[in-house]
């Protein structure tokens, strides 16, 4: 394939794919499990990284796999920020991710799936080669790009006020 064709993938390196949740990297994972199986080329693990994750799972993303494997930690925007996975030297990016909104209007909060920003596109570029040298690839068109905000909604602004004002609360009182 094209991608194959164009990147040093002969360079020692694991990859980093964000995608915007759950279910997108559960059938990732079971789409490159029977990938895995049809190919006798390459030896792959497949590990996935989100927030309902047991923590001794979410660590497992830290361990090198043993000489010859490449491991492929499929994330959602968890892996953002905060963390480094010395082995990633690629990454791929959808440009998507999920957050929660609020409508005024109807009341009501709800988990959306939208693109990214720019910063988030950028904070996602830089978890590649953090330790060597890396690669990114954005999966979003340049038109796309030319349209995302350059920064996130803040979540005070995305969220009930009631919600922020109980959490002070509880975190005051304690």
């Amino acid at each position: 394939s094209y991608i194959e064709q164009k990147f040093p993938w002969d360079e020692r390196g694991d990859v980093l794919v964000f995608l915007p949740g759950i279910n997108e990297i559960c059938a990732l994972q079971a789409a490159l499990a029977e990938r895995a199986q049809q190919s006798s080329s390459g030896r792959w693990v497949v590990l996935p990284l989100h927030s309902t994750l047991a923590p001794s799972e979410q660590m497992r993303v830290f361990q090198s796999p043993p000489r010859g494997v490449t491991k492929v930690v499929v994330a959602t925007n968890i892996a953002e920020t905060s963390i480094t996975i010395d082995d990633v030297s690629y990454v791929i990016d959808t440009g998507r991710l999920k957050e929660n909104r609020f409508d005024p209007q109807r009341k009501l909060e709800s988990l959306v799936e939208d693109f990214g920003s720019v910063a988030n596109l950028k904070q996602r570029r830089g978890r590649a080669g953090r330790v060597r040298r890396g690669v990114c690839i954005h999966l979003v068109t340049s038109h796309r790009f030319a349209q995302l905000p350059a920064q996130q909604t803040p979540e005070l602004q995305r969220t009930p006020l009631e919600r922020v004002v109980l959490r002070a609360k509880k975190l005051y009182t304690h």
